[in-house]
């Protein structure tokens, strides 16, 4: 091996082991807290576990993003110490998955740079609720826009608004159905506005976003007439973001990859099928351009008149209600 390379190695694993350390002894001191004196016994023990199997499971995720490579290189040692700290006490998979692309990504025949750094900061901030919830949007959003052949680049399209089934979003999730999770949810989507994973988001049932168009029509008079038809009546909208996408690519160890990549529907692009996350689609998930329709001056629908002729008539909301 390289003595560059050699060196790189010793560093990373002298960072490793001044973190396993401190991380050792602070565990074990919040055992003792908790436990009294038999946590002497369990603590240190309890830790090196911890901290092996999740290493493990690291390491054997970041070496299949490699595939058919045989020589993937080997990461920056700076990239490489701050995946490894974050990985350390990751016992949720999906932090693992997400620190596992960003590390793939980061391999380089000569070692590369630190481009990777920002990202695997990014999943130390966030929460694996909300990992998971940036997984399943831009999973779900990436079949609805390479489904249109004709746009090859994401700023192609006019809207990028998209309409979930709230039940079964928070259900792929692994929160309850009925909603009684829900504001866990609410403050996770939040926090990924905050930190641009999306552009904006809204739920709601029917009645909510009629009530939001309806004041659009007082306002703007020239809108046209349409109406929300949705084959769910309870739904979240997510107006997804350009650093979302690139974040699901760094997660996927496809870093340093074009747009392009997202929207080729002659790649599979999903997380290692031994992830506990689910990699299966959710139904009906469309553009939300794509559920309204054109009202004539009788309220009908478009061609089909004297049908659902009480329906309210509302215009269509916004991007980003």
């Amino acid at each position: 091996m390289d003595p560059l390379a050699i060196g790189a190695l010793v560093k990373v694993g002298e960072a490793g082991q001044k973190f396993a350390d401190s991380a050792a002894a602070e565990t074990g001191g919040l055992l003792r807290r908790i436990l009294g004196p038999s946590a002497d016994v369990i603590g240190q023990d309890w830790a090196d576990r911890l901290r092996r199997k999740n290493m493990e499971r690291l390491l054997a995720k970041t070496e299949k993003h490699a595939g058919s490579d045989s020589d993937p290189g080997w990461a920056q040692p700076r990239v490489a110490a701050a995946v490894f700290e974050a990985a350390q006490y990751a016992d949720e998979e999906i932090v693992t998955d997400y620190l596992s692309g960003v590390l793939a990504s980061a391999r380089k025949p000569d070692g590369g740079n630190d481009d990777a750094l920002p990202w695997s900061n990014l999943i130390s901030r966030l929460s694996a609720l909300q990992l998971r919830a940036h997984y399943l949007i831009y999973l779900n959003l990436r079949q609805v826009v390479k489904a249109s052949n004709e746009k090859t680049r994401l700023y192609e399209f006019e809207s990028r608004e998209v309409a979930f089934p709230m039940e079964d979003f928070l259900e792929a999730l692994g929160l309850d159905r009925d909603g009684s999770d829900f504001q866990r949810l609410a403050d996770a989507l939040q926090g990924m506005k905050k930190e641009d994973l999306m552009a904006d988001f809204s739920y709601g049932g029917r009645d909510f976003f009629s009530k939001h168009a309806g004041n659009l029509d007082k306002k703007f008079k020239f809108l046209p007439r349409r109406r929300l038809n949705t084959p769910f009546d309870d739904q979240i909208h997510i107006t997804f973001s350009p650093f979302g996408v690139q974040f699901f690519l760094w997660g996927l160890g496809l870093g340093m990859a074009h747009d392009t990549v997202y929207l080729d529907s002659h790649r599979e692009l999903l997380l290692d099928s031994d992830s506990t996350v689910t990699n299966e689609l959710i139904k009906d998930v469309d553009l939300v351009e794509s559920y309204w329709v054109e009202l004539d001056d009788e309220g009908n629908a478009a061609g089909a008149a004297g049908s659902d002729a009480t329906t309210e008539v509302v215009p269509a909301p916004q991007s980003g209600v």
